[in-house]
């Protein structure tokens, strides 16, 4: 529980450790020793193992068969501030490749070897939307003047006034903002008045706070995450149409005659309109040409994956830091994830709709965003994957129907249907 309520807080570090990953590793390893003391299987998809696998193998044949020194040293590079005192420690491809590993396996692994329940399940989601609402919280108390808790942290002041919260980075703010949503919203529908009304002030600080980030894409995500939410909820889908869409037709309508001066400074701190927005759109362009560079450099299993972060496009990294066999282990791996998902939906409508919500915005946010491998992001898909478990085990476990039994309702006296 601690370390989901922690995991979002990337830019929190110990001697270059986030303790986040800390507290998930000692978990995973105490769960670990319990599941095979009782000797439990851990149910893990294969395609989901297979898919990490190939990044494995692309990371090693980039260890093996480097791109030339020449090369590297030619690449262009935007230096980000928030990594300059890490650069010594994580400039390695097989330690970044192993990061990214623990993201891919090691959350999954850590909730399937605590074989959670429904009612633990809906905790572990909270305690990890609330671990993105508190780093909303920071940013919005740094950004007011009353706390400078980010810059103490990262050790440098963004000179573009984006917010970073207790992430290494206005994007990775942003994002989690975004992928937080659905589990708000899950609280404002079905919980109870106490939680719908935290719900409703949660929603609130992480929409400022992902202002503050001043990301086009992870502010247009948290808008896509709601719009998900209501998409993949039957209870919701009917309501939203008849009285949602009219609705936000009107405000819209309003907003426009009557708060364009709001609307124009909204544009200007999401970076849609200003010389920010263009500066950032030139060293996008910049970032993507990198990388498709890169990509051709190593079509197969790409430079490394120490270079898996350097485009804003995650395909795109994909393909440079690990070539097509990245890109295909992570196709394999989101697919067995949606699959997952919809079998989960059988067992709690409510949580796997918002946590299928959620992964259908990561992975589109993987268009305009970087984030790849950080753990927090591969929380969802552990939830659905252990959620799917405990649906296939409780259908496993229910006894078979006899076709020659007859069950007599004893009310009625006659045979039941």
């Amino acid at each position: 529980m601690l370390s989901f309520f922690s995991i979002t807080w990337n830019g929190v570090r110990l001697i270059g450790i986030e303790p986040g990953q800390v507290l998930l590793a000692l978990a995973a390893a105490a769960l670990a020793l319990d599941a095979l003391r009782k000797r439990q299987t851990v149910g893990l998809p294969r395609a989901m193992i297979f898919g990490a696998l190939l990044m494995v193998l692309a990371g090693a044949l980039s260890t093996l068969l480097p791109v030339g020194a020449n090369y590297l040293a030619g690449r262009m590079v935007i230096i980000n501030p928030a990594l300059v005192g890490l650069v010594a420690v994580n400039s390695n491809n097989l330690i970044q490749l192993a990061k990214f590993e623990v993201a891919l396996l090691g959350v999954p692994l850590a909730v399937l070897f605590l074989r959670p329940s429904i009612a633990e399940s809906r905790r572990l989601a909270g305690a990890w939307a609330l671990s993105a609402v508190v780093s909303a919280v920071v940013a919005v108390t740094d950004a007011s003047g009353h706390t400078s808790i980010s810059t103490q942290l990262l050790g440098y002041v963004d000179a573009s006034g984006r917010e970073s919260g207790l992430t290494a980075q206005p994007n990775h703010l942003s994002v989690s903002m975004a992928l937080a949503a659905p589990v708000l919203l899950l609280w404002i529908v079905q919980g109870r008045p106490r939680v719908k009304l935290f719900g409703v002030f949660a929603l609130g600080i992480i929409a400022y706070a992902s202002l503050l980030a001043g990301s086009r894409g992870g502010f247009g995500g948290l808008v896509l995450a709601a719009v998900l939410f209501i998409l993949v909820t039957p209870r919701l889908r009917l309501p939203a149409l008849v009285f949602g869409v009219p609705m936000v037709l009107f405000l819209g309508c309003i907003a426009i005659l009557f708060l364009a001066s709001v609307l124009s400074t909204i544009a200007t701190d999401i970076r849609l309109s200003g010389n920010l927005g263009a500066a950032s759109d030139v060293g996008h362009v910049l970032l993507l040409q990198q990388a498709i560079a890169d990509w051709h450099q190593s079509p197969i299993f790409g430079i490394g994956f120490d270079y898996l972060t350097s485009a804003n496009e995650v395909h795109l990294e994909l393909l440079a830091g690990g070539g097509l066999m990245a890109l295909l282990g992570f196709v394999i791996y989101w697919t067995t994830v949606l699959r997952r998902g919809l079998v989960a939906r059988r067992l709690d409508p409510g949580l796997a709709s918002a946590l299928f919500a959620v992964v259908i915005t990561f992975l589109a946010l993987n268009f305009l965003e970087s984030p790849v491998s950080d753990a927090y992001l591969y929380v969802p898909a552990a939830l659905l994957v252990s959620m799917a478990a405990l649906q296939r085990r409780g259908t496993a476990a229910a006894p078979r129907s006899d076709p020659q039994r007859v069950d007599v309702d004893p009310s009625l006296g006659v045979p039941r249907p």
